[in-house]
């Protein structure tokens, strides 16, 4: 059994079933070999840290906007000013991990010039909203080995993305298995020969896509209306309120 306090040292907003599930991802990556680790939206670089002490993975990147104010599917908004990459390198290299083979790139990765450098796992974890998870992996798909894998947080908040992308891998003609792993807010595309592994030997994934769908759409639809209630009793005896 892994020790989720080493492998994961710094704090981030992942549960321990998302960290159990980006563990078995990188024993399947590093059961072909060597790979390379692209990332987009790091923020204290808390699911890095066990890539970066995985000598398989000889290379890791870190796309970030940061030092913004970002929002998310609920309209809940999320202040990372004064969060630098330096801060962000500073408090890994304080936890004893090495940071030689990880870049950085500060800005959204529709901004990144490619090197022609590929990836063998992207793991999209920005913001939390349908365009930016969509534009981040049309963006990212091109840093892409063709076998690859493609990982996804926080999975209820952007499950719409979730299905437009799926259908332009089905309009790519693409050889791929997209899951949503079971209690976690992980969900994964298998990419050309890593279909081929016994995916369901390594994860508990959802019975039914429709399913998780559904109740995502109720969680937000509650969310929304949550919000919305709490804005209006904030602003109900407000002079503002005149205004509108």
């Amino acid at each position: 059994m892994k020790n989720l306090n080493i492998e994961f040292p710094i704090t981030s907003q992942t549960t321990e079933n998302d960290k159990l599930a980006l563990l078995k991802i990188r024993d399947i990556l590093g059961a072909s070999g060597q790979y390379k680790y692209l990332e987009v939206g790091s923020f204290l670089g808390g699911s890095l840290t066990p890539f970066l002490r995985d000598e398989k993975c000889i290379k890791v990147l870190s796309i970030d906007k940061r030092e913004k104010l970002i929002s998310d599917e609920r309209g809940a908004k999320y202040d990372y000013k004064g969060i630098t990459n330096q801060v962000m390198i500073d408090g890994i290299n304080l936890r004893g991990i090495k940071t030689d083979k990880l870049a950085v790139f500060d800005g959204s990765v529709d901004e990144f010039e490619s090197n022609e450098e590929k990836y063998d796992f992207l793991f999209i974890d920005g913001e939390h909203t349908d365009s930016a998870c969509f534009r981040d992996f049309i963006y990212a798909e091109r840093l892409l080995n063709k076998d690859c894998i493609i990982a996804f947080h926080d999975s209820t908040l952007i499950h719409k993305a979730l299905k437009l992308i799926c259908i332009l891998l089905d309009s790519k003609k693409y050889i791929y298995k997209f899951i949503k792993i079971k209690n976690s807010e992980v969900s994964v595309l298998f990419v050309g020969n890593y279909i081929n592994y016994k995916i369901d030997e390594f994860f508990e994934s959802e019975i039914s896509m429709d399913e998780f769908y559904r109740r995502a759409e109720i969680y937000l639809l509650s969310s929304n209306i949550s919000n919305r209630v709490s804005f209006n009793f904030l602003v109900k005896d407000s002079p503002a309120k005149k205004a509108f």
